[in-house]
């Protein structure tokens, strides 16, 4: 059994769509076969200015019939019989989320966005199923929201394992026993009242790593438009090299410290099981790509990952006393409770600095919560690039014509936090 991964740039136009029919075809038969889709190309930007609109009062419904017309059109392109069924299931997404779009006294932002921006992988999920049943194939659409089960935490919602394993048993594991391939959606699940989450911006990698670690699948696939896990951006690192193998935990580094290739929640549920994660690309399928695994891979390059979208927080004490330890502990306690991920600290004897996403509403709870007694200073819009393996001229090298507001070397890693002049 095998878990594959599309994004959105694999199925953004219905000739991307009848090229990973192709790669199914080709790479996806002999055993049963979990495919998880994301939106289409940027739906998710789309339905996020949607819901946005509404939000602020503004007029929406021109943005939900572009959107309707992009999907349509892909679908055009796939199916030529004007009077199939996927036309009508299509209008009838849409008409749900116009109803969704309500606002009372108790609509919570976040809710509402779970519910609106789920809506992009429910359409691509049943364009993709439908046009690879047209095919000849046998597929079964699945809702993830019955099978991926989380609390409701909106927009990043928590796993519960042990009901999501329940739910796999009882309803997927079935569906793989009679049908060769299941397709489901990426980046959403459902909680026990049955309403939608999502699992955190760009989580379809996510979701197909926890379906994988639920079924022990021998393996997981996850189709980019790169050939693989390269150790460093090719749009900013030009001659960035393919790295053919990973250990589990040198690919968690990387996505936790910018590499955008992989979902940083990807590799834990994979590691636990020891499933290898192959990313390959849709434009070149016979190609081998990067295998991940727990083996120690010898790398002679060095990763080069770049976090953009940041801010630099720095605390200092109002009375100027030295920082203790448990100050310094409250800080990052209330970083935890904010949601706040550190990627990057620096301790003085009066002062802490630390790294995190610019997430202007989580910032903003931190420094609510440690105002009374620090002052707090933000440096935003910044950028923290990290290098493990680079020696200093060639760190040095790519920090040329960047303000370096901190900076680090310890062993084999470097870090710094950078502006533009």
């Amino acid at each position: 059994m095998r878990v594959f991964k599309f994004g959105g740039a694999s199925i953004k136009d219905a000739p991307s769509v009848q090229n990973i029919q192709q790669i199914i075809k080709q790479f996806g038969q002999g055993q049963p076969l979990v495919v998880v889709v994301s939106a289409m190309g940027k739906t998710t930007n789309a339905l996020e200015a949607i819901l946005q609109a509404f939000w602020e009062g503004d007029d929406y419904e021109a943005l939900i019939q572009s959107l309707q017309e992009y999907h349509t059109k892909i679908a055009q392109g796939i199916f030529w019989d004007k009077k199939n069924p996927i036309f009508e299931e299509l209008a009838q997404y849409f008409q749900t989320l116009r109803q969704t779009l309500v606002r009372d006294t108790k609509t919570v932002f976040n809710e509402l966005y779970d519910q609106v921006v789920s809506v992009g992988e429910l359409l691509s999920s049943v364009i993709v199923a439908r046009s690879l049943q047209h095919e000849g194939l046998q597929v079964m659409w699945q809702d993830a929201r019955e099978i991926i089960k989380t609390d409701n935490n909106w927009r990043e919602g928590t796993v519960d394992w042990k009901a999501t394993q329940k739910c796999i048993n009882k309803i997927l594991l079935p569906l793989l026993k009679d049908k060769q391939i299941v397709l489901t959606q990426g980046f959403i699940g459902g909680t026990p009242d049955k309403k939608t989450t999502t699992l955190g911006r760009e989580g379809s990698d996510y979701s197909a790593a926890i379906l994988a670690h639920c079924l022990k699948a021998e393996s997981q696939t996850i189709w980019k438009d790169v050939a693989g896990v390269l150790n460093g951006d090719p749009k900013r690192v030009p001659d960035a090299q393919l790295f053919a193998q990973l250990s589990y935990q040198e690919a968690a580094e990387m996505t936790y410290y910018g590499a955008s290739v992989i979902h940083p929640k990807t590799i834990a549920p994979l590691r636990e099981k020891v499933i290898p994660l192959y990313v390959k690309s849709f434009l070149q399928p016979q190609k081998s790509g990067t295998c991940i695994n727990s083996v120690q891979a010898h790398k002679f390059v060095p990763a080069i990952m770049y976090k953009e979208k940041q801010v630099w927080i720095r605390w200092t004490h109002k009375d100027f006393a030295f920082l203790s330890e448990a100050q310094i502990g409250e800080i990052l306690q209330q970083a935890h409770e904010a949601q706040t991920f550190v990627y990057a600290m620096h301790r003085e004897a009066f002062a802490l600095q630390i790294c995190t996403d610019q997430r202007p509403e989580k910032v903003e709870k931190l420094i609510q919560a440690t105002k009374a007694d620090f002052t707090v200073v933000i440096e935003e819009g910044v950028e923290l690039l990290t290098v493990k393996g680079g020696e200093s001229a060639f760190t040095q090298k790519l920090t040329e014509n960047r303000i370096k507001l901190w900076e680090t070397q310890q062993a084999n890693w470097y870090q710094a936090i950078l502006r533009n002049q």
